[in-house]
C-alpha cells in the first residue's frame, strides 16, 4: 500500500535505455536462461492465447509460458501515461522490474494507484543449495549434507536472497516469512534445533531486504508476517483451494494405485503454504486480516482496508514451474492426452508425486479463473553472471572439487561467485580488480625480465597440475592392482571374473576407456624421467600387456561419473600384474619427488618476481593482474562480474548512468585495450558507491544517503 504517490527522476527513455543496455550485456548469451527470462514475455503471451483459440500450444511456447503472470506485458511496450502510473508506485525502484502480469496491468488502467498490498519473500534454502544437497545424495555422499546446511545457515543472507525478495514500492511491503513449512524440510535432512536454525536465517534476511528496500525506495517500510499467520490450515484456506482445483487433477488421469496422490492430505501438502500467496483466492483478504490484527497503526494509516490487489514481486523465473519441470507447462496448456511415449511415461512418473500433481492442478486451474483472483505479479531481473542466474545453479567445478576432496566444502558457500552475509567483504576486495587495468613505467630489461618470470610461472603451474593429475591416475592404477593381485588365489584356476568399484573415469565410455587408458599410460612416460633398469624394450611390452588386459574390462553398470567393472583374465598374466604393479609402485614414488622439485622452482620464480615488485612499487592488485591467479574479465560485459552487481543498482542514478554507458563504449569500434580502459574507468568512479551500498545492505550502519543519491 501506498499512503501517496512517490517523486523519481526516472524517465520513460532512460528506462527504455536501460533495457536496451540489459539486452545488450544478456544477447552475449542468448541461449542461457536469463537472455531467455528477460525475452520471454512475447512467448508467454502467445503460448496463452493459442490456449485460449484451443489451439495446440507449440513446445518453445508452452516453454516461455508463465503460469502466473498470465498475459505478461514488458513495461517498455507500455504507453508513457502506464509507465508513469508504474513509477508513481515504484519510483526509481522501477529500474528493476521487467514485466507486469493482466490483472496488475488492468489496475493501472482501472483503479485507485495506491490500492495494492506488496509482497514478496525467500526460501531458506535456494535452488542452487537444493541441487547441491541433491547431487551429495545422488553421489552417495550424505555425509555432506547436515555440514553443508550448516555452512549455509552461517552464511545467509545470500545476495540472490535480498535482492530476489522483491522490489519495494513506497509506503507498507510485507515479507512473508517460511520458517514454517521450512523447518519441516530441515527436519528431513536431519538438522536437530530446525526451527531455531531456520528462524535464525529468516532474521538474517529480513533485516537486509528491510535495507535493501530501503535504497530501492527510501520511502518504503517492509513488514515481516510469518505463514503460521495466516493460520491457511487450521481456517480450511488450503481445503477451500484444493476443492477448486481437484477437478483438474482428475482430468490428468487417475490410476487406482496412485489414489492417495490425488486426495487431499495437510501433511503431504506443506508446498501449498506457499502456493497460496501467489495464487490464493482469499490471500488478500487474509493479510489484510493479519495486518489490521498485529499493526493496527500501520494499518490505518496507509489505508490497508482499500487494498484491491495483493502483489507479489518476484525473480521471472519464480513467475512459473521451476525450469527443469518446465514440460509440465505443456500439459496445462494442451492437457495430458498424447500419442508420445516419452511424454506418457514422465505423466506416468509424475502421477506419483504429491506436490507435483497438486501444483499441476492449480496452475490448471488458475490459467481459467486468473482474473477473479485479487493477485497480481511483477517480474524482476535478478542476479546474473555470465547468462545464468547466480541463485539457480551452482558452479560446476568448485562442485566437483568439493565431491573429490579436493576443497572444502565452506568453499561452496566462501567463493566470491556466492556473494553472502560471511563473505562480503571478500568480495568486494574482488570487485575492485574490475576497476583498473596495469600500467607500469619501467625499463625495457625489467619489463622483460617481469614478461620472462611470468611466462616461466605459468609453464610450472601447467607441469605442477598435469603431475597432480598423473599422480591421480596412478593412484588408480595402484588401486587397480592391488585389487587384482589380492582376488588372484593360486595359478590352478584358469579364470577368474572381478568386480571393481573404484575405478573412476569421467565421460568415457567402453572402448573409448581402454584407448584412454593406454593413451594415457603412453603420455605418463614421457613426462617421467627414466628408471634405470627400464629400457625401451620393457616398456613397450608392458604397454603392449597394459592394452591385452584392459580389453578384457566390460562396463557392467555405470551411475553417473562411477564405473564398475567387470574383469575376465586368466593366470598367464600373473607375471605382467608383477611388473606393472612394481612400475607403478616406483614411478609412483619418482613422481612425487619430481613434483616437489616442480613446486620449489615455482617458489624461487615468485620470490624473484616479488623481488622485482617491491623495486618498481608495484601495487598487489596490479600484480595479480600480471599472474594467472583470479583472471578477470573486462569484456565481454556479460562476463564482468562487476556489472552484475551494477545490474541490480540500477535505482541509484549515478549507476544506471554509467551502466548504460558501459554498454556504448562495448559497442563501440577501436581495440579491446581501448575499450577495457575506458570501462575500468567508468567502473573505478561507482565503486566507492557500490563498496558503502552493499557493506549498508549486508552489515546495516548509518543510511548512505549521498551514494544513493549520487548522479
Amino acid at each position: 500500500m501506498t499512503k501517496k504517490i512517490t517523486d523519481s527522476a526516472l524517465t520513460f527513455e532512460e528506462y527504455k535505455k536501460l533495457v536496451s543496455a540489459n539486452l545488450t550485456v544478456l544477447s552475449h548469451y542468448p541461449n542461457n536462461c536469463a537472455f531467455f527470462d528477460y525475452t520471454r514475455t512475447d512467448l508467454a503471451r502467445k503460448a496463452y492465447k493459442l490456449y485460449k483459440k484451443r489451439k495446440l500450444v507449440p513446445k518453445l511456447l508452452t516453454k516461455g509460458y508463465l503460469s502466473c503472470a498470465i498475459l505478461p506485458t514488458d513495461i517498455s511496450d507500455m504507453s508513457i501515461e502506464q509507465f508513469k502510473a508504474l513509477r508513481g508506485l515504484y519510483g526509481d525502484a522501477l529500474t528493476r522490474l521487467r514485466l507486469i502480469d493482466d490483472n496488475f496491468f488492468k489496475h493501472l488502467k482501472n483503479a485507485t494507484l495506491e490500492n495494492v498490498l506488496n509482497t514478496g519473500g525467500a526460501c531458506a534454502i535456494e535452488s542452487t543449495d537444493t541441487k547441491i544437497l541433491n547431487t551429495f545424495r545422488n553421489k552417495k555422499r550424505p555425509d555432506l549434507i547436515i555440514p553443508y546446511i550448516k555452512e549455509i545457515a552461517k552464511a545467509t543472507p545470500t545476495w540472490s536472497q535480498i535482492t530476489g525478495a522483491l522490489v519495494a514500492m513506497r509506503g507498507v511491503n510485507v515479507m512473508y516469512d517460511e520458517t514454517y513449512p521450512w523447518y519441516l524440510r530441515f527436519e528431513q535432512y536431519g538438522i536437530t534445533g530446525a526451527e531455531k536454525l531456520v528462524k535464525q536465517i529468516y532474521d538474517g534476511i529480513y533485516s537486509a531486504v528491510v535495507r535493501y528496500a530501503k535504497l530501492q525506495n527510501p520511502e518504503s517500510t517492509v513488514i515481516r508476517i510469518p505463514f503460521t499467520d495466516l493460520n491457511l490450515e487450521n481456517d480450511g484456506s488450503l481445503r477451500e483451494l484444493y476443492e477448486l482445483y481437484k477437478e483438474n487433477i482428475r482430468s490428468i488421469g487417475l490410476d487406482k494405485k496412485n489414489k492417495s496422490v490425488f486426495i487431499y492430505n495437510s501433511d503431504l501438502n506443506k508446498k501449498m503454504w506457499v502456493e497460496y500467496t501467489y495464487r490464493g483466492p482469499r490471500i488478500l483478504e487474509k493479510l489484510k486480516g493479519v495486518l489490521q490484527k498485529k499493526y493496527p497503526k500501520v494499518f490505518d494509516t496507509y489505508n490497508i482496508n482499500k487494498a484491491a490487489l495483493h502483489i507479489r514481486s518476484k525473480q521471472i523465473d519464480h513467475l512459473t514451474i521451476e525450469r527443469q519441470d518446465s514440460w509440465l507447462c505443456d500439459i496445462v496448456l494442451n492437457g495430458s492426452s498424447t500419442n508420445n511415449q516419452m511424454k506418457n511415461r514422465k505423466i506416468t512418473h509424475l502421477l506419483k508425486m504429491y506436490n507435483k500433481v497438486h501444483g499441476l492442478g492449480l496452475l490448471m486451474w488458475f490459467k481459467d479463473n486468473y482474473s477473479t483472483v485479487p493477485v497480481g505479479f511483477a517480474g524482476m531481473l535478478d542476479f546474473v553472471y555470465e547468462g545464468s542466474m547466480v541463485h539457480e545453479y551452482p558452479r560446476k567445478t568448485l562442485l566437483e572439487d568439493v565431491l573429490q576432496g579436493k576443497a572444502p566444502l565452506q568453499s561452496l558457500t566462501d567463493s566470491v561467485f556466492r556473494p553472502n552475509a560471511a563473505n562480503i567483504k571478500k568480495v568486494i576486495l574482488f570487485l575492485k580488480k574490475y576497476t583498473y587495468t596495469p600500467k607500469l613505467t619501467v625499463s625495457k630489461d625489467t619489463l622483460s625480465n617481469i614478461d620472462r618470470l611470468i611466462s616461466q610461472e605459468k609453464k610450472l603451474l601447467n607441469k605442477i597440475n598435469n603431475l597432480n593429475l598423473l599422480l591421480f591416475d596412478f593412484e588408480l592404477y595402484n588401486r587397480l592392482w592391488m585389487r587384482y593381485r589380492e582376488r588372484v588365489n593360486g595359478k590352478n584356476q584358469l579364470v577368474k571374473q572381478v568386480t571393481i568399484n573404484t575405478f573412476y573415469y569421467k565421460n568415457i565410455h567402453g572402448s573409448e576407456l581402454f584407448r584412454s587408458l593406454v593413451r594415457r599410460y603412453k603420455y605418463d612416460h614421457l613426462l617421467i624421467p627414466s628408471g634405470k633398469n627400464k629400457d625401451d624394450e620393457w616398456r613397450r611390452k608392458a604397454e603392449s600387456s597394459l592394452g591385452s588386459f584392459l580389453s578384457k574390462i566390460t562396463i557392467t553398470h555405470e551411475n553417473q561419473a562411477k564405473i564398475e567393472f567387470s574383469m575376465m583374465f586368466n593366470t598367464d598374466d600373473d607375471v605382467f600384474g608383477d611388473k606393472l604393479y612394481d612400475l607403478v609402485r616406483k614411478e609412483f614414488v619418482i613422481d612425487k619427488d619430481y613434483l616437489n622439485k616442480l613446486k620449489g622452482e615455482l617458489a624461487d620464480v615468485r620470490n624473484s618476481i616479488n623481488s622485482i615488485v617491491t623495486k618498481i612499487e608495484i601495487s598487489v592488485p596490479q600484480l595479480e593482474l600480471l599472474s594467472n591467479k583470479e583472471p578477470v574479465h573486462i569484456l565481454p560485459l556479460a562476463d564482468n562480474y562487476f556489472v552484475s552487481f551494477m545490474q541490480q543498482f540500477l535505482f541509484v542514478p549515478s549507476i544506471r548512468t554509467a551502466y548504460i554507458e558501459l554498454t556504448v563504449i562495448e559497442q563501440e569500434k577501436g581495440s579491446i585495450k581501448e575499450k577495457e580502459e575506458k570501462i575500468t574507468k567508468t567502473c573505478q568512479k561507482v565503486f566507492p558507491i557500490i563498496e558503502k551500498l552493499l557493506l549498508y545492505v549486508f552489515k546495516g550502519g548509518v543510511y548512505p544517503h549521498q551514494e544513493r543519491y549520487s548522479v
